[in-house]
């Protein structure tokens, strides 16, 4: 992952030297967010992370930007950090501190990524310019598959002392508990609920529609992008291929912009089970361990606890793109 984060930002410092002039219309669409994201499984604690999104949108045969071509084909790279531990910060105060998120340590810096990469198709007539408006708004049918890299295990534990009263543990988890040597009359004294030690990444793919809005003044601004597909995601269905999942990400520029180039942004996905609503359980209410347990500590049950529920993530970012073409349009205009 240390390296797949070093590729992202070579990525991002190579697409800020195109040509930074009025009008340059790129042959291919690219954006690059840090930011912060918040995301959170259903009936879970929610995550507040910095984390570096990069997408590239490349139109295929001799079209050059991406808001006229009929094909293209296009790649999603997220890379999140650890937790931010910053209670009562506000979201000013966060976004100023991304700069110094490069200076987490490396193993804290990437904690979990993802990729997509896939094709799209636009008929002609999907492809609407509206000149009084200075935009073009473009649909197509998209198709594409990814990964999820699990976050480490030892990075992911969370520790619980266990209930006094064990009878709904042990009907909770009878394999893992008994697997460990633990018995209702020798119970564990803590819980760690961890991820498994996966040696494949979650796969997915998906098949469905994205609507696109480009801005015709400057087309280096990366477009208003709202998707909509359907497939099947290890991450959200307990680690194997199976029921349908639906997933919505929409990206989308706030109307503030330096020499007409959009630097803020709001992004969101929703990733949910297409199938029958699974029965809840009872929830099982634990107290956090004390301080010096760990998951080796003598008495303690190691719980694995596989995906298989809903997630959300939405965030506000800042585009690096843009904002070095910006800075260099203002160093050439100071010359």
């Amino acid at each position: 992952m240390k390296n797949g984060f070093r590729l992202a930002w070579v990525l991002v410092l190579w697409a800020s030297l195109l040509p930074a002039q009025t009008g340059f219309e790129p042959a291919w669409e690219v954006r690059s967010v840090v930011g912060l994201e918040q995301s959170a499984a259903s009936s879970s604690d929610s995550r507040l992370t910095y984390l570096l999104d990069f997408f590239i949108d490349r139109a295929l045969g001799s079209e050059r930007d991406a808001a006229n071509a009929n094909c293209l084909v296009w790649g999603n790279v997220r890379l999140a950090s650890m937790p931010v531990q910053q209670p009562g910060a506000s979201v000013g105060t966060l976004l100023g501190n991304l700069a110094g998120a490069v200076t987490l340590n490396a193993n804290e810096l990437v904690q979990s990524a993802e990729f997509q990469t896939g094709l799209e198709w636009r008929p002609s007539r999907f492809i609407w310019k509206n000149t009084s408006l200075n935009r073009v708004r473009t649909a197509g049918l998209v198709v594409g598959f990814g990964a999820s890299g699990p976050l480490d295990p030892k990075q992911s534990v969370t520790l619980f002392n266990a209930p006094a009263q064990t009878a709904q543990l042990f009907s909770t988890f009878p394999a893992e508990l008994a697997a460990q040597g633990f018995t209702p009359s020798n119970p564990p004294k803590y819980l760690a609920f961890t991820t498994p030690d996966r040696a494949q990444f979650y796969r997915q793919w998906m098949a469905g529609f994205r609507i696109s809005t480009f801005d015709l003044k400057n087309l280096g601004n990366p477009p208003a992008t709202y998707t909509a597909t359907v497939g099947q995601d290890e991450l959200v269905t307990a680690g194997m291929m199976r029921s349908a999942v639906v997933r919505f990400d929409v990206f989308y520029p706030l109307p503030v912009n330096q020499g007409g180039l959009n630097f803020i942004y709001l992004f969101g996905t929703a990733t949910v089970r297409a199938g029958p609503a699974l029965a809840g359980t009872t929830p099982l209410f634990l107290d956090p361990a004390q301080a010096g347990v760990t998951g080796s500590t003598p008495g303690t049950a190691v719980l694995v606890s596989n995906g298989n529920r809903d997630y959300y993530r939405i965030g506000i970012g800042v585009d690096l793109v843009n904002a070095l073409r910006q800075l260099k349009i203002g160093l050439k205009s100071g010359s």
